[in-house]
């Protein structure tokens, strides 16, 4: 197995498919694309979690949430331990983080919430209102009237491309087909998350 991995890892020439690219030799990460990635990356981090001793965590590839419940400044000091032991773990793995990516994101009913400046590698990372996540869209409120706007203007995009498209066509099989595919499929997306309560939004759904 291990020889198996060696030779499917190493002394890879690849290039980038997006832009023109000559041939390169990769010296890390493993190759795009391929079924053994996900597996792959799933090892590499494995033991990622193991460095973080007072917060929460949730994970999805390379994708990482860390929440803890924030009632003093001593809570706040720990989640920001986990922060640095969460950075050194990626300087130690050679694991790049886009700190611009990273941002503060508070669920709190206070008038008052505790805001505490959080850093990685000394620099604050943004507090935001909001916050996509496997595309949907999560504000402070819960709401989601900010995921329900961007999808039905979307939709709406989809919707119009369909419609001149389709002009010439006859098969209404055909149409509902392309119509359940690219215009119904984005509405129904994690629907069971986001379903509104307020009529103006349940409105503007409809209408499509």
């Amino acid at each position: 197995m291990q020889t198996w991995l060696h030779s499917y890892l190493c002394n890879r020439t690849l290039y980038f498919n997006n832009a023109v690219s000559h041939e390169f030799l990769s010296t890390s990460g493993v190759p795009q694309g391929s079924n053994l990635v996900p597996l792959l990356f799933i090892l590499f981090i494995n033991d990622l979690t193991c460095v973080l001793k007072y917060s929460e965590y949730l994970i999805f590839a390379d994708d990482l949430k860390l929440f803890r419940l924030i009632r003093s400044n001593l809570d706040a000091y720990l989640l920001q331990r986990d922060l640095d032991y969460l950075f050194k773990w990626c300087l130690d793995n050679k694991l790049h983080v886009n700190i611009e990516k990273c941002s503060i994101f508070s669920y709190t009913r206070k008038a008052e919430p505790l805001n505490h400046n959080y850093k990685l590698n000394n620099f604050v990372s943004s507090r935001s209102n909001s916050v996509p996540d496997l595309g949907i869209i999560f504000d402070t409120k819960l709401d989601f009237s900010q995921h329900i706007n961007a999808m039905v203007s979307q939709t709406y995009r989809r919707l119009g491309i369909l419609k001149r498209k389709t002009r010439e066509f006859s098969s209404e099989i055909a149409l509902k087909v392309l119509y359940y595919t690219h215009v119904r499929s984005n509405l129904e997306y994690c629907s069971i998350m986001w379903d509104p309560n307020y009529r103006n939004k349940i409105e503007i759904i409809k209408r499509i």
